[in-house]
């Protein structure tokens, strides 16, 4: 098994997908389903090869026997989104939700997707929503604050950084460091821009 997955990885790499598909495909069903990397990568695999159909079926796969199936859920999401598949997407990732009801990141890729369809204020929702479940999620903090400054409301910006980097252990988040000083520096706000610089 080991020798097969080293094999089909050199494959991928060298071009040769069908001949890795045909590796991987004999791996997963060899690990009962369950072997989770395996499943992705096979997937990639199928989505290469423009076999949406098969990529899905192997991400439910995974969805189906994994305790921990975030990357397999995101990507179904994503495969669906790329078909305009919205409704679905939303579903199969309230579906993962509730088996990780600690995890802010379908909450999070919720609001991305409406966001990007340019529903705005419905992507906002889903980024409060990602950042209250957790606080030190910082990709929820840059979406809501970058929503904020698209709308020209710095100060609401600002405050979105401020109150993410004052949270526990978050002070020292490099990339939301970054747009607080990127934002405060547009307003002039040399004073206040010398500690986060």
């Amino acid at each position: 098994t080991y020798l097969k997955r080293k094999l089909s990885i050199e494959l991928i790499r060298i071009g040769e997908l069908k001949e890795a598909e045909n590796i991987l495909e004999t791996v997963f069903a060899e690990s009962h389903y369950k072997d989770d990397s395996i499943g992705l990568i096979l997937a990639g695999v199928y989505a290469a090869l423009e076999k949406p159909q098969m990529a899905r079926q192997t991400y439910q796969k995974i969805i189906n026997t994994s305790a921990d199936a975030e990357e397999a859920c995101l990507f179904l999401a994503k495969s669906y989104v790329g078909e305009k598949k919205y409704k679905d997407a939303h579903s199969l990732l309230s579906q993962c939700e509730k088996k990780s009801k600690e995890d802010p990141v379908y909450s999070f890729y919720k609001g991305k997707i409406e966001y990007e369809r340019g529903h705005k204020s419905d992507g906002k929702k889903y980024f409060e929503k990602s950042l209250k479940m957790d606080h030190s999620y910082a990709q929820a903090a840059l979406a809501l604050g970058a929503y904020y400054e698209e709308k020209d409301d710095l100060k609401s910006a600002v405050k979105t950084y401020k109150n993410f980097l004052d949270a526990d252990g978050n002070s020292t988040s490099v990339p939301v460091l970054s747009r607080l000083v990127t934002v405060l520096f547009s307003m002039e706000s040399n004073e206040e821009v010398i500690p986060y610089a």
